[in-house]
Parts: C-alpha cells; sequence; structure tokens
C-alpha cells in the first residue's frame, strides 16, 4: 500500500478521548446539523482560511461534533506549486533510483493560498458551542456548509503540538499493483498503458472494463491519420496516496512517427470514495484558426466494456432505457443524441454514471465554443474497434470531440467523471450530478489565535 504515516487506533482513541474532556462538545443553539446532503467531498483553498492560514499542516486537524463528542475526522491537505499544479512526493517503489524526483512545494509545509483542504461532505456534523474548542488549539477555523436543505460544521484546527487525526481511510491504493480500492469500486491501471482505467468493478461485480479508448483523427491536405491509445508513450510517474483522495501522475507523449513524438504532459487520475475523474488540461501554443480551413481534428475518448450483458443505458438527452445485449437492434440505432453531458449503466450489482464536463469557469467556456460533443454508443459484439483485449464492442461509449482545429490560443480543461450508485434512482442521479452543478454554500470563520503572516 502507499506509504503515509498514521496515528495507531489506540493514539486516536486516547487524543479523542482528550478532545471531549477538553471541550464542553455541546452543540450550540439551533446548531443541529440539518444538511441531507452526504455524497461527494469538499475541496476548500487555502486562502479562505484565515485563522489557519500559513499554519503547519502537520499540526493541523479537523473535527466534527456528532452526538456531543469532537472526534477528528478524515481529511488531507493537497499542496499545489505557484503555477497550480499538484505537489506530489510519493515515487513508486520500482521507480526509485530512476532518476525521479519527488515534487517540492516552496511554503515548507505550512498551508498556502493555493493549497487545497479536502474531507468527505458526509463527514460534517453539529455546530460547536461558542468557546468549545479544545486545548492546545492556537488558531481554528469554523466551515459552514449550506444548500436549501439546511446546514452542517466542522472545523479545522491547528495545534501547538500533535494534531489528532482520524484513521479512516476512505481509499486505498496497491501501488504495486496500481489499483485503488474502495467500499464502492476497484479500479486499477494496465502496466502498458497507466494513462488511463483497464480494470473497474463496481460493488462486488466482475471486471467489466475491456479497455479505455482514444482515437483521434487528423485529416490534412485531403490526407488522413489515425492515432490511438497505443500509440501514446505513458508512465506511471508520481503519486500522492491520501485517505481522502489518491492521486496518480502519468507523464505522457504520442509516437506521431518512427522517428518523432510529441513533448511529454501530465496528465492525473483522481480517485474518492464516490468518484473517479480525469481531469485533463490542454495547452495550445498558437493559434489554430488561421489553419482550420487546411486540416480536420476530431478526438474519441471512453470506454469499452465487457460483463455487463443485461445492464441497461440511457444518457440525459434521452429518458428511455436501452438493453444491453451485444445486439444493436433498430431501437439503438435509432437513439436520440443531442447534447449528451452524462450517461448511465444499470445492472444488477448497481450502477455507474459517467459525465464530461468542458471548461472551468464562464470565460473557458467562451473560448471552447467551437468545441462540440457528440455521443458514441456501440453495442455489437462483431463490430470490431481494434486495439482490444476483447474482441466486439459490448458497450463502447464515449465521446466524440470536434472543432478544436478551430481554437484559439490559450488552455482549455476537459473532465470525465464516473460516479459508481449502488441502487440508481432518479435522486441518486441527481446527488452526483448536484456535485458540480449545485456545489454546497461554504462560509469560513477564524475563531482562535492571530493570523501568522510569512
Amino acid at each position: 500500500m502507499g506509504r503515509r504515516v498514521v496515528a495507531s487506533l489506540g493514539v486516536v482513541a486516547l487524543l479523542g478521548i482528550f478532545i471531549c474532556r477538553s471541550a464542553n462538545c455541546a452543540a450550540a443553539e439551533d446548531g443541529r446539523k440539518t444538511l441531507k446532503r452526504s455524497r461527494g467531498e469538499v475541496v476548500l483553498k487555502g486562502a479562505v482560511l484565515d485563522g489557519t492560514l500559513n499554519r503547519p499542516i502537520e499540526n493541523l486537524a479537523l473535527l466534527a461534533l456528532h452526538e456531543g463528542r469532537l472526534v477528528p475526522i478524515a481529511f488531507q491537505v493537497d499542496e499545489l506549486d505557484e503555477a497550480g499544479e499538484w505537489v506530489l512526493t510519493m515515487v513508486p517503489p520500482r521507480l526509485e533510483g530512476s532518476g525521479i524526483e519527488p515534487d517540492r512545494d516552496v511554503d515548507g509545509g505550512a498551508l498556502d493560498d493555493n493549497d487545497e483542504l479536502v474531507f468527505m461532505l458526509k463527514d460534517a456534523g453539529d455546530r460547536l458551542a461558542a468557546g468549545g474548542l479544545p486545548e492546545g488549539v492556537v488558531a481554528a477555523d469554523e466551515i459552514e456548509l449550506a444548500d436549501s436543505g439546511g446546514r452542517a460544521w466542522v472545523y479545522l484546527c491547528c495545534f501547538e503540538q500533535a494534531a489528532p487525526r482520524s484513521s479512516r481511510d476512505y481509499v486505498r491504493y496497491d501501488i504495486e499493483t496500481d489499483r485503488v480500492v474502495t467500499d464502492s469500486f476497484v479500479v486499477g491501471f494496465p502496466a502498458e498503458l497507466p494513462i488511463a482505467p483497464g480494470y473497474l468493478t463496481v460493488f462486488g461485480s466482475e471486471n467489466i472494463l475491456d479497455r479505455m479508448k482514444i482515437r483521434l483523427k487528423v485529416a490534412v491536405a485531403g490526407f488522413e491519420f489515425g492515432f490511438d491509445e497505443t500509440d501514446f508513450i505513458s508512465e506511471l510517474s508520481l503519486y500522492k496516496d491520501g485517505p481522502v483522495r489518491v492521486i496518480r501522475r502519468t507523464r505522457n507523449a504520442m509516437q506521431v512517427s518512427r522517428f518523432f513524438k510529441t513533448p511529454s504532459a501530465a496528465i492525473e487520475n483522481v480517485i474518492c470514495a464516490d468518484s473517479c475523474s480525469i481531469p485533463v488540461r490542454v495547452v495550445v501554443p498558437i493559434s489554430l484558426k488561421s489553419f482550420s480551413m487546411f486540416f480536420d481534428m476530431v478526438a474519441r475518448g471512453g470506454a469499452d466494456f465487457q460483463n455487463v450483458n443485461g445492464w441497461q443505458f440511457r444518457h440525459n438527452c434521452d429518458p428511455r432505457w436501452y438493453c444491453i445485449d451485444g445486439r444493436m437492434d433498430s431501437a439503438e440505432q435509432a437513439m436520440r443524441a443531442g447534447d449528451v453531458g452524462w450517461f448511465a449503466r444499470k445492472g444488477p450489482q448497481g450502477a455507474l454514471l459517467v459525465r464530461m464536463l468542458l471548461g472551468c469557469g464562464a470565460e473557458e467556456r467562451s473560448y471552447l465554443n467551437p468545441v462540440a460533443t457528440e455521443l458514441y454508443y456501440m453495442d455489437d459484439v462483431m463490430a470490431a474497434d481494434p486495439p482490444e483485449r476483447v474482441a466486439g464492442q459490448n458497450p463502447n461509449v464515449a465521446f466524440w470531440v470536434r472543432g478544436m482545429n478551430r481554437l484559439g490560443k490559450g488552455r482549455m480543461h476537459f473532465n470525465e467523471i464516473m460516479y459508481p450508485i449502488a441502487d440508481y434512482s432518479e435522486e441518486a442521479k441527481d446527488a452526483c450530478l448536484d456535485i458540480v452543478d449545485r456545489p454546497v454554500d461554504v462560509r469560513v470563520a477564524p475563531l482562535a489565535g492571530p493570523p501568522v503572516t510569512d
């Protein structure tokens, strides 16, 4: 498993007793947790944490009040550098001595503006009464989480000495097999192509993934060139194995010809208890608009599945469910596919919801106006789509991305997110979509200690 220093259960228990004896552990008036939402992670930038900003990360603890007990809950602080890239400090054992060096941040181990505090929404609790912080806390932030349905709270505290930590580990990374295990799914990455998953189980199912597929077609002056995932040179690089999320980075280049390959680019996979995502950042170094009449470029990215016969499929532009059986019937061939933003598959073991996100804000979405996505769906065991490990497409579900040849100079983001669902319903589906579309409101108030300056 990934290397991590974790407090023993005995130490955690003693620290928990210490906290409860040191605080009055009473909820504030009208301070009971009423927030019903529980799905997903909360990610906060250090810049909003006025009370604990610039404090040593090793002295931080995240506490929540549950049934009158103030207890540590799982959290992590993921450090980012000045360029906004994750600082990953773990080197895979098989790469030690290979020259790969861990990332290093310049903040000296302190919580700075662009670092990310990450914890599970469901771990939030009641509001602590005024003056209820435990002894030894020199600074703290009260973090209130709210939506139209209620409120909940957590407390980020900086201790004078050792901080109490939870023993809860929501994601377990086995670096030797390159697999991440959660309570609801297991995802693994093949050694020959570590850029994308090659193994996936949900709620104890068989492996339902044949392989992730990337198809790129470029047409120039009447000549067409095709590339696929085997044209990528991909190597596992650095990672972070935290209690709330695992971040693993690969370095990737494309072998365009026998003598030329593209510069290497980093791609991270982010695996949490409730989701698995591939956030991709693409930098277009020059404007392509002036050359768009001379070439065209389309890409398809998605997954070819296996062992899902009898499951059903639907997407947001069509309320009907379609049977997955290895044959494209007339209904599937006539499937309506407009502006598809998400699709779902459900079966006896559970369900998967997958959504595609373009852009991170209004400015970037405007930049991405020329780009359009189109659903690709094929459920035919006789339809070859090499390279593949299991013959046929059963089903192959992906997004075509078109219009990239009309982009100007700039930076764009793509993110494909997978959410496992134990028992599919409209409410469960909406709870997954709300994580991005309707995030909880966050209010932060410093509670103790003067701010620390650099």
